[in-house]
């Protein structure tokens, strides 16, 4: 019998603290998959990217992509995890977001390595040149 006391979450919401909920919900999902448990961060980690708009915090729908991306990656379904790290690098070239880039470039490159990518020397390539560029601006920017 569920408790008629509203749950830690339901209070947060109420508070106005929704978007720290989702941001709970994504770290929650990252420990699920660390653990072994995808099947359990994959809904959770859908659920917050369909409530956050990309618009409201284009860091915050990076790292759901990328983490949906890690998931899929091992997932066998690496054709969507590619469609997750490339949106995930797209949004982080509009934050300007040099390290996160390097990281998610590294993660889409050596899934395009892994998978044998018709294109995946030249993407392999072009991914490492953009990585070393983040890098390069990350350095400058201190």
């Amino acid at each position: 019998m569920r408790s008629t006391s509203p749950s830690r979450r339901e209070v947060l919401v109420a508070a106005g603290a929704a978007f720290h909920v989702l941001r709970l919900d994504c770290e929650i999902a990252d420990v699920l998959r660390r653990q072994g448990h995808p099947d359990q961060a994959k809904p959770l980690l859908n659920t917050t990217l369909a409530a956050i708009d990309p618009a409201d915090d284009l860091m915050a729908v990076s790292d759901i992509h990328r983490r949906l991306g890690l998931i899929l990656a091992t997932d066998s379904d690496a054709a969507t995890a590619e469609e997750h790290y490339r949106a995930a690098l797209a949004l982080l070239e509009q934050a300007d977001a040099a390290l996160e880039l390097a990281v998610t470039c590294r993660l889409l490159g050596d899934l395009l390595t892994r998978r044998h990518h018709p294109r995946g020397i030249r993407s392999r390539q072009d991914i490492e040149k953009r990585t070393r560029d983040a890098v390069s601006m990350a350095t400058l920017n201190g």
